[in-house]
């Protein structure tokens, strides 16, 4: 019931947000904050990007960080990924390209596992530069290869 609930009021944000008005954006940020309130990762990270560009509320990007930590947590990919891209810039948090490659790979191997990879061809972009730039990892330029192909999603 509570799933419904939050996915509910998620439904009901991304409707108020697609109007493109600062109403509703305000709106959205609202629902948003209810379905996050519910444990909903992908309302948390919503709220992420509303305070990363100020989108119906004042722009604060270090709050809209916090929000993608909570939504990494959850396992929210768009989330993770943000995350990921933090430690490799040094951006919120202390630079760790270490780290950065860690949460590349990890949610490379989830979306492989759920067949999800193709809705997040990204992904396959950060990871296959940490391999081909050493950063993170020892360089493979081998690996990088087949992430950069579309044939690292059947693998």
């Amino acid at each position: 019931m509570q799933k419904e609930r939050s996915d509910e009021l998620l439904n009901q944000g991304a409707k108020a947000y697609q109007s493109g008005t600062p109403e509703g954006f305000r709106t959205a940020v609202q629902f948003y904050r209810e379905s996050a309130s519910l444990g909903n990762g992908q309302a948390m990270t919503n709220l992420g990007y509303c305070y990363t560009y100020g989108r119906g509320v004042t722009k604060n990007p270090v709050e809209g960080f916090r929000y993608f930590v909570q939504a990494a947590k959850l396992g929210n990919p768009e989330a993770i990924m943000k995350v990921a891209d933090a430690y490799q810039r040094g951006q919120f948090v202390k630079k760790d390209e270490i780290r950065a490659f860690q949460f590349y790979r990890k949610l490379f191997q989830h979306l492989q596992e759920t067949g999800e990879l193709l809705d997040y061809p990204e992904v396959c972009l950060r990871l296959g530069r940490c391999y081909l730039e050493g950063k993170g990892t020892e360089a493979d330029p081998r690996q990088a290869c087949l992430l950069y192909t579309s044939d690292a999603a059947d693998e």
